[in-house]
């Protein structure tokens, strides 16, 4: 069990904390403002040095019920723990990535070319009906443009070669987050100077069974909004 001290009142937004890349970030909160409206209280516990020069640090973030929030010593054992590079982007934040009019919780634990890697939580009851909070990982989202598709997926785009973006399709699937389909958009210029545009699935192997043929499932995702606007 974690036991912080912390008035949780005092603690300013986390959308409003402007980190300045030196030492640890400040500690923070994050509303809901969904059905539940829990509080999440971000705390950072650490901040290292390692082998490679560069720095890894703990965030912790602690689910605070309606009835605890004016209570600086509550006590709580619904605490996610990511570890993750010094040099992430951002804080912590709330997104209901399923459309289901719950909020995940979306934790960066690194970054590259591809964009943000986040830690997804997503509040899942032990038991059917259970009002208490029990938030779980269901995986990591690496990518830019992370949306919910009005064909019911979860989506984000990433880099792919040189001149490539791959654009994965996802579902939550008991409890995880599982690729459904990948697909990769051809940025490179022709002797024309135009962007090629073609787009091509990398990856369906979340439709197997689905009686989709392949031409199918290419018209179907490469179709959709989100590819197309790199098209």
């Amino acid at each position: 069990m974690k036991e912080p001290t912390i008035d949780i009142a005092k603690l300013p937004l986390c959308g409003d904390v402007k980190d300045a890349g030196i030492g640890l970030p400040t500690d923070c909160k994050l509303i809901s403002r969904d059905s539940a409206g829990y509080t999440f209280v971000v705390r950072h516990a650490g901040l290292e040095r390692t082998s490679a020069g560069g720095n890894t640090r703990v965030v912790l973030v602690d689910v605070v019920t309606k009835d605890l929030v004016d209570n600086s010593d509550y006590v709580t054992d619904r605490t996610m723990v990511e570890t993750g590079s010094g040099m992430m982007f951002g804080e912590p934040m709330l997104r209901d990535i399923d459309a289901d009019g719950r909020d995940e919780v979306l934790i960066p634990v690194g970054s590259g070319t591809g964009g943000v890697t986040d830690a997804i939580y997503r509040d899942t009851p032990l038991t059917p009906g259970s009002k208490s909070a029990h938030f779980v990982k269901i995986g990591e989202i690496n990518g830019i443009d992370l949306e919910h598709t009005d064909s019911g997926y979860i989506a984000t785009v990433g880099k792919g070669g040189a001149a490539e973006k791959e654009v994965s399709f996802m579902k939550i699937e008991n409890s995880q987050l599982r690729e459904m389909v990948r697909v990769e958009i051809d940025l490179s210029e022709n002797s024309s100077g135009h962007v090629q545009g073609t787009c091509k699935v990398i990856n369906s192997s979340g439709l197997a069974g689905s009686g989709l043929s392949d031409s199918e499932v290419t018209q179907r995702f490469c179709s959709e909004p989100i590819v197309l606007k790199y098209k």
